[in-house]
């Protein structure tokens, strides 16, 4: 169950200004899920959680458009009439509106002040559901026969009695914590840093510690990511200002992912097995040819599935332990401490 393709979708998209020169936008997209049972639920988190489409509090871009001055307001969706797989989402567009008390606030340390630069930060937090395979689970019952038995109560690969790894895997709901602190900056952070910092790891354990806010959030290394940056031009107070918005996700593990040493081929280097009862020599292959040998079943057919690896890229022998392998694909990193509205 997944969202397919998000178009824009230009009929009825529109605009028009209000007095005080106040911009409001209407943006429609539509999307195409694969499931019927994808509702709003599975389309509102995609919105929240993909950067090139619009969430609450983004600035207005919609093809050669754009107006910073103009945030997302509100989100609704609409089912087509007729299909199942079809929804339309109108994006609606608007200038914030000016708080009647925002004279007088407190900044950071409870102390009030009428500078908005030095209001305190806006913070908040929830939880945000993502899916991700299963690549172990625990049994409920026995499986496999005799010396293979895996038992009931124990923790490995979901596999069937043929011990067979189930492919596809099985899906689960994982949950992020998501933490937005807005704070409003005298200028603008300059472009190319925020280019670098969004979709960035926190490079060392790191703590957000507001103490007039009562709010602490511990971030292990790798565990958070800095998911959304978003800044607007504000007049207030006669003050000139950039509210900035910060968002970042927190996971439990961290960021960098692990899979499951397993596949179809084995390795096939000097020196390992060729399948034969024999083992590779350095002639066996001719120059760019890849040093992979297709893993064959008992009747010498390719197998057509993965199967469990070892350190040596070789079949896994029976009752040794699954290898998960762990990567970290966002390669950039910041100590958190080095990014104002952060540390």
């Amino acid at each position: 169950m997944a969202i397919t393709n998000v178009d824009k979708f230009r009929t009825g998209a529109r605009g028009g200004v209000k007095a005080g020169r106040k911009r409001t936008y209407f943006a429609n997209y539509r999307v195409t899920t694969d499931s019927f049972n994808d509702g709003p639920e599975r389309i509102l988190a995609h919105f929240e959680n993909t950067g090139t489409l619009p969430f609450l509090g983004d600035s207005y871009a919609y093809g050669n458009d754009g107006d910073a001055s103009s945030l997302c307001q509100s989100i609704d969706i609409d089912k087509v009439e007729g299909s199942q797989f079809l929804h339309d989402v109108t994006v609606e567009y608007a200038p914030p509106e000016s708080s009647p008390d925002s004279k007088q606030k407190p900044d950071n340390d409870g102390n009030i002040t009428e500078d908005p630069i030095k209001f305190a930060d806006e913070i908040q937090m929830g939880f945000v559901a993502r899916n991700a395979p299963v690549t172990q689970a625990i049994n409920l019952q026995d499986i496999g026969p005799h010396f293979y038995l895996r038992a009931a109560g124990t923790i490995g690969p979901i596999i069937n009695t043929a011990l067979d790894v189930l492919d596809p895997p099985l899906e689960i709901d994982e949950f992020d914590l998501l933490v937005r602190i807005t704070r409003n900056l005298e200028k603008s952070v300059d472009a190319d840093i925020l280019a670098v910092e969004i979709n960035s790891l926190n490079g060392s354990d790191h703590v957000i510690d507001r103490a007039w806010h009562g709010f602490v959030a511990t971030v292990g290394k790798h565990k958070g990511l800095i998911t959304s940056i978003g800044s607007s031009f504000v007049f207030e107070n006669d003050i000139k200002y950039w509210r900035t918005t910060y968002e970042v996700r927190i996971r439990n593990d961290t960021w960098n992912p692990s899979v499951l040493n397993q596949g179809s081929n084995a390795r096939a280097l000097s020196g390992d097995p060729d399948g034969k009862g024999g083992v590779f020599t350095a002639g066996d292959f001719q120059d760019g040819e890849p040093r992979l040998r297709r893993i064959l079943d008992r009747d010498g057919h390719p197998l057509s599935g993965p199967v469990n690896l070892n350190s040596d890229g070789q079949p896994l022998h029976e009752g040794d332990s699954p290898i998960d392998l762990r990567y970290q694909i966002y390669l950039t990193e910041f100590d958190w401490s080095d990014i104002p509205i952060l540390s």
